[in-house]
C-alpha cells in the first residue's frame, strides 16, 4: 500500500509533463500562447472604446438636456412658476437616460449679466479637485443676459480611462454644458 501511492504520483506527473510538452510543441499551444499574450490589451482598448463612447453619450444626453431647461428660463417659465434651483434640476434630469444619479449628482449654475462681454464662467472645482456643491442660482428678468451651465462629475470604471480623462478628484471625468442668452420679453405676473 505504501508503495503504490509514489509510482501513482510519478505517473502523473510524468503524463502531466508530457501533456504540457505536446501542448508546447502543438500548433495549437501557439495559437492559445500568442491569444492570451494579445487578448489582454485588446480587451483593455474595447472596453476603453466603449467607455469613451459612453462619455460622449453622456456629454450628448447632458446638452440637450442643458438646451431644454435653458428654455425654461429664456421663455421665463422657470421665473412665472419660481422654480427652485431643485425643480429646474428635476426637469432636467427627465430628459436624460445615462447619467445616473442626475438629482443627486447634477449642479447647476444660472448667472445674470450686464453685457454678453462681461460673461465669466463659474469655477465648477474647488480647492480640493471635487465638484462644487452650490453655484449661483439667478434666472434674471425679462431681457436679461443669462449663463446657464450644468455640470455632473461622470464615475469612470476602468483604472486606464480614469488616469488619462479624469480631470475631478475620485477619478471622475467633469461633463459640462453651457447656454449664454438673453432672456426673452416675457410677461411678468
Amino acid at each position: 500500500m505504501l508503495d503504490v501511492k509514489p509510482k501513482y504520483r510519478r505517473r502523473d506527473r510524468a503524463s502531466r509533463a508530457k501533456a504540457l510538452r505536446h501542448f508546447f510543441r502543438s500548433r495549437n499551444a501557439v495559437t492559445a500562447i500568442e491569444f492570451a499574450v494579445i487578448a489582454i490589451p485588446f480587451f483593455m482598448l474595447i472596453i476603453g472604446i466603449i467607455e469613451v463612447g459612453l462619455v460622449f453619450w453622456a456629454g450628448y444626453e447632458l446638452e440637450n438636456a442643458t438646451a431644454a431647461a435653458a428654455r425654461l428660463v429664456r421663455t421665463g417659465k422657470a421665473q412665472t412658476l419660481a422654480y427652485t434651483v431643485s425643480q429646474l434640476r428635476s426637469q432636467l434630469c427627465q430628459n436624460v437616460v445615462i447619467l445616473t444619479n442626475c438629482n443627486s449628482k447634477l449642479q447647476i449654475s444660472v448667472q445674470t449679466f450686464a453685457t454678453f462681454a462681461g460673461i465669466t464662467a463659474p469655477s465648477p472645482v474647488n480647492q480640493n479637485g471635487a465638484l462644487q456643491t452650490s453655484f449661483t442660482y439667478a434666472p434674471g428678468a425679462p431681457g436679461s443676459i443669462v449663463l446657464f451651465t450644468t455640470f455632473y462629475p461622470w464615475p469612470l470604471a476602468t483604472p486606464l480611462t480614469s488616469s488619462l480623462l479624469a480631470n475631478l478628484a475620485g477619478g471622475n471625468y467633469l461633463l459640462q454644458s453651457t447656454f449664454a442668452f438673453r432672456n426673452e420679453p416675457y410677461p411678468q405676473t
